[in-house]
């Protein structure tokens, strides 16, 4: 079998290369906007959480407060994974560890994030 010569870059259709190229800024404040009406209603149901207590979450028994360490030590494995992941892949220096290093470091930083 004969393998296929690689597509001159003049050859990629246009709309394939627009994809490629900087968003316009309706884009960005679309996205500002929901990302931040999101975090604002996370914000706003943590406090009436703290104001009502977890009755608010319809936890009412005495060990509801569990599922919350429960999540911050997944969420925290979950990142000590990630940060393993990476530094194995980083020591043994393999050529094709680099997507793969940076999705595990991803991982962790979200993690971490999603953990506090």
């Amino acid at each position: 079998m004969e393998t296929p010569e690689p597509t001159p870059v003049r050859t990629i259709p246009q709309e394939l290369l627009a994809t490629l190229q900087r968003p316009p800024n309706r884009v960005h404040v679309g996205m500002l906007v929901v990302f931040g009406l999101a975090t604002l209603a996370g914000v706003i149901a943590y406090a009436h959480q703290l104001r009502a207590g977890l009755a608010a979450t319809a936890m009412n028994d005495y060990f509801s407060w569990g599922i919350y360490i429960i999540n911050f030590v997944f969420f925290i494995g979950i990142s000590m994974a990630g940060s393993l992941i990476s530094a194995v892949l980083r020591l043994t220096g393999v050529p094709w560890r680099h997507p793969i290093t940076r999705l595990a470091e991803i991982v962790t930083v979200v993690a971490l994030l999603i953990a506090g």
